[in-house]
């Protein structure tokens, strides 16, 4: 038995597959209507294998949309037994908070915190973060809002071209400079009971079984990628952990296009190659966080910048 624990920056779990939105160009890509909640009884084995070979110093549970799992009060619990000194979070984008009154009681009692992602001014999703805006409103004023962070996240970056059954990674040949672009090269994730070196390598392999992908020999490569198991001796863990660009790496651009993204739109048949801007009606967005006394600063660039609550 492997006897090393290995320290690492981060890692994260996706407890849903399933999410709440469908943003266009999602890099996990959960707007493709895929339907899973990973149970307890499953992630739950999964984390506590890799208790005992990883210490995260930041660990989150995410999705999709975590508030769709029925255990994540249990990830939370346990995640903190794991790991009593990490840095530990939950990434929603916001729009269930209404659903699970308790959570603040949960994330305070682990010493967890809420990172609510902001996707769009789209008059309909200002409109949903609207009322739950209005839930966190009287979180803040019973918690405070210390274990509170929200983040602008309403210009995205694509990571593959296409849609649907039309998806294709890109050809840019140069995995170093893709790497370096990255904005998930340190996303460990844990799945499957493996370690993998980012989101989209991993969940690539969702969109293959839904539309066939491994017919097509361009993907081929990145469907063949393992991660990393729980049975690897420590130098293989070492090995795995230490590297940093991975061919796979190849799959993405080296220069990521920005766009302002669609967060409902599920017409994966549509007939342009690429995704489009977002061009419709637009809402306020921060006015709906104003208008109940939750002051918002943002920052210069939302797709990376954290936004601060001020008290």
């Amino acid at each position: 038995m492997p006897s090393t624990i290995f320290v690492i920056a981060y890692a994260e779990l996706a407890i849903a597959r399933s999410c709440s939105l469908a943003c266009d160009g999602c890099a996990v890509f959960s707007n493709y209507g895929i339907k899973r909640n990973i149970p307890l009884e499953e992630g739950g084995a999964w984390l506590r294998s890799w208790g005992q070979r990883v210490r995260p110093k930041v660990f989150r549970l995410l999705g999709g949309e975590p508030l769709l799992n029925p255990d994540l009060f249990g990830y939370v619990r346990l995640t903190r037994e794991l790991w009593p000194d990490a840095d530990l979070g939950v990434v929603t984008n916001g729009t269930l908070l209404e659903r699970v009154p308790d959570l603040p009681v949960v994330l305070n009692e682990t010493g967890t915190r809420l990172h609510i992602s902001l996707h769009s001014d789209e008059p309909g999703y200002v409109e949903t973060i609207t009322r739950n805006i209005k839930v966190l409103r009287a979180w803040i004023e019973r918690w405070g809002a210390d274990w509170l962070e929200i983040n602008d996240h309403r210009v995205f970056k694509r990571y593959y071209r296409g849609l649907g059954a039309n998806i294709k990674p890109f050809t840019d040949g140069n995995p170093v400079a893709s790497w370096q672009n990255c904005f998930a090269r340190t996303c460990l994730n844990i799945f499957d009971n493996r370690l993998w070196k980012c989101p989209q390598v991993l969940f690539i392999k969702d969109m293959a079984a839904k539309y066939a992908l491994s017919e097509n020999p361009e993907w081929q490569p990145y469907l063949n990628y393992k991660g990393v198991g729980f049975e690897a001796s420590d130098q293989e863990l070492h090995a795995f952990l230490t590297r940093t660009v991975e061919p796979e790496c190849a799959m993405c651009p080296v220069h990521p296009p920005e766009f302002v993204k669609d967060v409902s739109n599920r017409d994966f048949d549509r007939p342009e190659l690429e995704m489009m801007t977002y061009d419709g009606p637009r809402e306020d967005l921060f006015r709906a966080f104003l208008d109940n006394g939750i002051y918002v600063h943002r920052l210069m660039e939302p797709q990376t910048s954290p936004i601060c609550l001020i008290r």
